[in-house]
């Protein structure tokens, strides 16, 4: 039975890991097969978890900010043939690790997988939860087109990983990206699973949402250095999917409830989108890219 090592970064998010370590106890895949390693990323108060849970989990801490030194620090505590990633906002379908490993037996040794991420429904939606779930989370095209996979469901060896390497520290975002590239490179494949589901929330903040656009941009920023200085992979792998026209007309053909809800998803995508494109050119006139 293949034994996992899921390994989960967690910032100033208490809420957020225990909803995340309570889908684990509903796994369908025995507990005694898999444990979980949180990576508190000096997390102000300390994080502390109370639970017993029915599998091996255990906190370690890591002091350089940033979710890829956490998770680098999560793998190097790791146990299991198989390493997982996800994240303390994310809660996992009952059969999560069961079916991954069904799609491992059906691959070889120089398969790695990317699981598929689904919103959830909110309880009082905005016009940015309704434009977050309209595009989705875009798990099967980034890893069909763009060959890489988010680090809310990705599954990987941990030879593969020694092979290949720790994620880049130094992005701020996208270090999800240049791993699989690099792993690419090495000559693994990366394969999509539709039946292991992560499950996470939309934002719906407009202001939160532009704080991921801003961060989203500088981690684009430095990625195309990276891929410069590595020649991993092309430019428009880094690209957004639609450009910002493109993306305007594509909402405007989406089946929302009303004309008013279309009117509000719009004007709050462009916003989203402005803020991006602004943060790019801040960064290239000198601004230090934003870490969170």
């Amino acid at each position: 039975m293949v034994r996992f090592s899921i390994v989960i970064p967690v910032y100033n998010n208490l809420p957020g890991i225990v909803r995340c370590l309570d889908s684990l106890c509903r796994q369908s895949y025995p507990a005694s097969s898999f444990e979980v390693v949180v990576v508190d990323n000096n997390s102000s108060p300390p994080l502390v978890l109370t639970e017993n849970y029915p599998f091996s989990c255990r906190v370690v801490w890591c002091g350089k900010p940033g979710a890829y030194a956490a998770r680098n620090a999560g793998a190097a505590e790791a146990r299991f043939e198989w390493l997982v990633f996800t994240d303390a906002d994310c809660v996992a379908d009952e059969q999560w690790l069961e079916n991954a490993s069904r799609a491992i037996g059906c691959h070889g040794d120089s398969a790695f997988l990317g699981g598929e991420v689904l919103y959830l429904p909110v309880e009082k939606t905005t016009p940015v939860s309704l434009y977050q779930s309209a595009i989705g989370f875009q798990q099967q095209e980034n890893i069909q087109w763009k060959h890489f996979s988010a680090t809310a469901n990705l599954f990987c060896r941990r030879s593969q990983f020694d092979h290949v390497g720790p994620f880049d520290e130094e992005l701020l975002s996208g270090g999800d990206r240049l791993w699989c590239w690099q792993a690419k490179s090495e000559g693994y494949q990366l394969h999509f699973c539709d039946k292991a589901v992560i499950y996470t929330e939309p934002r719906t903040d407009l202001v939160a949402a532009m704080i991921q656009a801003r961060r989203v941009a500088g981690g684009r920023y430095i990625l195309r250095k990276k891929m410069k200085e590595n020649n991993v992979i092309s430019e428009q792998h880094v690209m957004p999917h639609r450009g910002l026209l493109a993306a305007i007309g594509w909402l405007m053909s989406y089946p929302f409830h009303s004309k008013l809800d279309r009117a509000k998803v719009l004007v709050a995508a462009v916003m989203i989108r402005l803020a991006q494109m602004t943060e790019t050119l801040l960064i290239k006139l000198g601004k230090k890219p934003e870490r969170r």
